[in-house]
């Protein structure tokens, strides 16, 4: 497929949604349903470091030259544009420039090798921007009493490039049980808008409906097999139940199942069905609440069926080795009311659009990309 780009100038952007819009004046009568009054901004990476843009998922323009340097994970904080690579880089100004924001030594460089012996570090899970709280959080690896944790570092919205911080979890959880570091890794917002942090090593929930209220702490009473001292696991979520899946892809080896859920914030956890043994588990993602897509490395895409509770394999379109990095999606709103919702996931072929919630794909955008928001 030849690839297709388009090279307008940036304009400002408003939410991160209104990167290209243009004015047409006309005699006639203009059909409000073919009008977009909200268009979007779909943001990715490829594997050497560049970065894209495109309103449609198929015209694109360049953001970033390679740096040879692949992205973990990728969001837009308001009118800001937010990478992680070994530390947070921050952009003010569409992505002409991006500016050191915060990070510890090697943010996010605490990685591992999965069973399929691919070494990898944290993913899009590890990032998480909550408009109605105007707050964006990150697991970071924070330095406390001489050991290395993850911790989570903060922002809020409109200052995003000065105000990064650790949220000190030394003093504020692990004091609580000094002998239970708590490794946070990754992070969901619930549909009842519930902000959950996730630490698979000390089988521990943290969660909290608000930037103001406190963290709160629930220890699973049963516990997820772990892979030997250390645990990687992508948190995510159906409704209000939070889900957790095994990036590793060693969760069947060690006794355990590729994927979990909890109705009770983490006390219990219940094994799901469905998805390939052995296989590691890149990302989870929840499109406008009426699905849970799951993305492998190597065996494609799932979705959980919510009438039988397991998994099963989706998308039509997808190569059947298809691994995927990432999965974004984003809706058109015209001015007659009327949305177009689509699905996109970024994998080592493309980028692919859906326009019925997975189940159907066509590769838009050629190339072998790691990040999509």
């Amino acid at each position: 497929m030849v690839m297709k780009k388009f090279f307008l100038p940036f304009l400002a952007l408003v939410g991160a949604t209104t990167l290209f819009q243009g004015c047409i004046k006309s005699s006639t009568s203009i059909d409000e349903s073919q009008v977009i009054q909200t268009p979007y901004s779909l943001f990715f990476t490829d594997n050497s470091g560049a970065m894209f843009v495109s309103n449609d998922g198929i015209r694109y323009k360049t953001v970033v030259a390679s740096d040879g340097y692949p992205d973990h994970a990728l969001i837009t904080d308001g009118a800001n544009i937010v990478r992680i690579k070994k530390n947070i880089m921050t952009s003010t100004n569409n992505g002409a420039t991006f500016n050191f924001s915060y990070g510890p030594p090697d943010l996010a460089a605490e990685g591992f090798v999965d069973a399929l012996g691919n070494s990898k570090t944290l993913n899009q899970s590890m990032i998480i921007n909550i408009p109605k709280w105007g707050h964006t959080y990150v697991a970071s690896r924070e330095i406390t009493t001489g050991q290395n944790y993850f911790g989570m570092a903060g922002s809020v919205a409109g200052s995003i490039y000065l105000s990064w911080g650790p949220q000190n979890f030394y003093d504020t959880i692990e004091v609580i049980d000094a002998s239970r570091p708590v490794w946070v890794t990754s992070f969901t917002s619930t549909k009842s808008d519930t902000l959950f942090a996730f630490s698979a090593i000390t089988q521990t929930t943290m969660y909290r409906s608000g930037p103001a209220n406190t963290w709160a702490k629930t220890y699973a009473t049963t516990p997820i097999p772990l892979d030997s001292t250390k645990a990687w696991y992508s948190l995510g979520h159906i409704g209000n139940r939070i889900i957790v899946i095994d990036n590793k892809g060693t969760a069947v080896a060690n006794g355990g199942s590729p994927a979990y859920y909890s109705d009770d914030r983490g006390n219990s956890w219940i094994a799901y069905s469905g998805l390939p043994s052995g296989t590691p588990l890149n990302c989870i993602s929840t499109p406008f609440e009426q699905i849970c897509l799951v993305g492998t490395e190597g065996k494609g895409l799932y979705t959980l069926n919510m009438n039988t509770n397991t998994f099963q394999r989706i998308g039509n379109g997808l190569p059947a080795d298809c691994v995927v990095r990432n999965i974004a999606f984003k809706e058109n709103i015209y001015k007659n009311g009327n949305k177009k919702q689509y699905v996109y996931v970024a994998t080592n072929s493309g980028i692919y659009q859906s326009t019925d919630l997975g189940f159907n794909f066509v590769k838009t955008i050629p190339g072998n990309y790691t990040t999509i928001y």
